[in-house]
């Protein structure tokens, strides 16, 4: 079904468009009367290029005259244009035509000749819109809409940075989010076979929650991508505490004496400086057995599952803060054996 079909371009000022295109006015002082659900596409009026580049389009949503000059200064603020510009055409003119434009984005952006004069640019060819793709939501348009109908003054300035901060914070959590998507396997791999992938992503985690390590030996690196491989330690760090582990992917198998002998040896050769005051930690997905746990309670090491070290992790994405230190810091309490339920509990 084809929603519209757009055969001119109107021309607005630079400023205007990329104000239009962003989503910060929804309507314009327009140089004549729009009929109400007419179409065009959006072009910028500088007569100085051979080309335009078209992007967007938009459909009248009304038209109404404006001849308040007392209250120029808040509808200049909501249209975001000088205020001279519209106490001058009152002057001369009595009232301003003030159009209010939905703005919708092209299926694709298409380039037309800068050949002609006038308020509106025919296209060569016409384009046909089978599906609506707005700049703003239908609230939020509106709720622009009604503040430039109503004349209602902008938001202190403050108020709108601090606003606009918030909106950066959470579109670069979004775009961060995009290349978080190992987060999501943490759990996963923890309880299969692929140790060495899991490996990668319990350093992957504890980078992203905080710990570092300066040393770049790749057998006791916290480098995701320089894993120590046979007779290197898992899980080494340096900040802001000691600590030391192994990973063990399985799904559901107990936790083997040998995995605490190993954690016990690779950590006193790779971390000799820092084994005995480290914290000791061993990521498996199964629990100690009754032959282990005497030996890991003795040797002061905690377990943790995938799903505690994911969860983690994601409370940290979430939260930026303190939290998941506190419950990081747990760790650091030395308290002894599967230690995921001490750190679950809260989270």
């Amino acid at each position: 079904m084809t929603e519209a079909t757009i055969f001119a371009a109107l021309r607005l000022p630079s400023g205007v468009l990329s104000s239009l295109e962003s989503g910060s006015i929804t309507a314009i002082h327009s140089q004549a009367f729009n009929r109400p659900k007419q179409n065009f596409a959006l072009c910028s009026d500088d007569s100085l290029v051979s080309e335009v580049k078209i992007s967007t389009w938009a459909r009248c949503d009304g038209s109404q005259q404006f001849s308040e000059k007392d209250k120029c200064d808040i509808l200049a603020a909501r249209l975001q244009v000088p205020i001279e510009s519209l106490q001058t055409t009152i002057e001369q003119n009595g009232f301003i035509w003030l159009s209010y434009l939905r703005v919708y984005y092209l299926p694709s952006p298409i380039v037309i000749k800068n050949n002609t004069k006038g308020i509106f640019l025919a296209l060569e060819d016409r384009v046909y819109i089978n599906e609506l793709q707005p700049v703003l939501d239908d609230i939020t348009y509106a709720k622009r809409k009604r503040e430039v109908e109503k004349l209602e003054p902008p938001e202190p300035l403050d108020v709108q940075i601090q606003k606009m901060l918030e909106e950066a914070e959470f579109q670069q959590k979004i775009e961060t989010s995009k290349n978080l998507d190992w987060i999501q396997k943490i759990a996963r791999v923890g309880n299969s076979s692929g140790g060495h992938e899991f490996e990668k992503l319990v350093r992957k985690s504890f980078i992203f929650l905080g710990f570092s390590n300066s040393n770049t030996n790749p057998k006791a690196s916290l480098d995701p991508d320089a894993t120590g491989g046979a007779g290197g330690i898992d899980l080494c760090c340096e900040l802001p505490y000691p600590l030391v582990g192994e990973c063990k992917a399985s799904a559901n198998k107990a936790v083997l004496t040998k995995v605490c002998g190993q954690l016990t040896n690779l950590g006193q050769a790779h971390f000799p400086d820092h084994y005995e005051k480290a914290v000791k930690i061993i990521i498996a997905a199964g629990s100690l057995n009754r032959h282990s746990k005497p030996i890991a309670i003795n040797s002061k090491m905690n377990v943790i599952k995938p799903e505690t070290l994911e969860k983690l992790v994601k409370l940290k994405f979430a939260y930026t803060g303190g939290h998941v230190t506190k419950l990081l810091n747990r760790l650091n309490q030395r308290r002894i054996g599967n230690s995921y339920r001490l750190i679950n509990r809260p989270i």
